[in-house]
C-alpha cells in the first residue's frame, strides 16, 4: 500500500460526501482563532509564537470533512554567551503550515455496533525548513511539538468497529500510515523517508458515572521500510 492508494481512498470518501447533496450537508462551522506563547530558558534561550488558527468542518449525519491550516509568525533565539563560547543567533519567519484535510465517515451495524472510517491528507502547504531552523530558540516541552508544521506529503486511514452497552464500550481499528520523502532542511544530511506503517488497535471503556469515564487503549505499530540518505554515511533501516 502507497501514499497514492491513501490519497485515492481519501478521494473517494470525499467523493461520496459530496454526492450526498446539500440537503443531507446540515452543519457547516468555520472556526478562526489566535494564540500566543513566549519563554525563556536558562537566560540563553527565548522566542515567541504567534499562530492563527483556521479550520472548516462541513457535517452530515453520519459524515464530516474537515480542513484545518493555520499561519504561524515565529522568533527563535539564542543569545550570545563570549564565556561559553557561544556566538549566538537567531531564526524568524511567518508563513503558512501544512494543510490537513481530513474525513469521518460513522456507520451504525445495527444494535449497539458502529463502524467508523477515518482518513487524514497531509498538504505541504508550510516551510519544511522550519521545524529544523526553529531548535535555536530551544522550545521548551510544553510547546513540543511546536505550533508550526511543515513536512512532505503524507496520510492515513483507519477502519474501526465498536461496540456499546450501557455500562461498558469495546472497539476494534487497523490503519495505514503513509509519509513522503521531505527535506530535513540541513544541507549535509539530506532528505529523509520515515517510512510507512500498519497499525493495529483495541480499546475498552468503562461508565464510572454520568460524567466520568475509565478507558484503556492498546496500540502496535508495524514499521514498514523508512530510508535516510545521508550525505555522510547512506543507510537504509527496516523493521525496527
Amino acid at each position: 500500500m502507497s501514499l497514492n492508494k491513501v490519497i485515492a481512498g481519501l478521494v473517494l470518501v470525499v467523493g461520496l460526501f459530496l454526492s450526498l447533496g446539500p440537503a443531507r450537508a446540515d452543519q457547516q462551522e468555520l472556526q478562526l482563532g489566535y494564540v500566543f506563547n513566549s519563554w525563556g530558558s536558562n537566560s540563553l534561550f527565548h522566542g515567541t509564537e504567534q499562530r492563527i488558527p483556521l479550520s472548516y468542518y462541513l457535517s452530515s449525519p453520519n459524515l464530516t470533512l474537515s480542513l484545518n491550516t493555520a499561519f504561524v509568525a515565529g522568533d527563535y533565539v539564542e543569545d550570545a554567551n563570549a564565556g561559553a563560547g557561544i556566538a549566538g543567533s537567531e531564526y524568524n519567519s511567518s508563513q503558512f503550515s501544512d494543510t490537513t484535510l481530513g474525513v469521518n465517515w460513522g456507520l451504525d451495524m445495527g444494535g449497539s455496533m458502529r463502524s467508523n472510517l477515518q482518513g487524514k491528507l497531509n498538504i505541504p502547504t508550510g516551510d519544511n525548513h522550519w521545524e529544523v531552523a526553529e531548535q535555536t530558540g530551544a522550545i521548551p516541552y510544553i510547546f513540543e511539538p511546536s505550533f508550526y508544521h511543515g513536512g512532505g506529503w503524507g496520510g492515513n486511514l483507519f477502519y474501526s468497529l465498536s461496540l456499546t452497552d450501557p455500562n461498558s464500550e469495546y472497539g476494534l481499528g487497523a490503519g495505514f500510515m503513509s509519509t513522503s520523502v521531505y527535506d530535513t532542511g540541513l544541507s549535509t544530511e539530506g532528505t529523509f523517508s520515515p517510512g510507512d506503517n500498519l497499525v493495529v488497535l483495541a480499546t475498552l471503556g468503562f461508565r464510572m458515572s454520568s460524567a466520568d469515564n475509565l478507558g484503556f487503549r492498546v496500540v502496535h505499530t508495524f514499521p514498514l521500510e523508512s530510508t535516510y540518505p545521508n550525505a555522510a554515511e547512506n543507510f537504509t533501516q527496516g523493521q525496527g
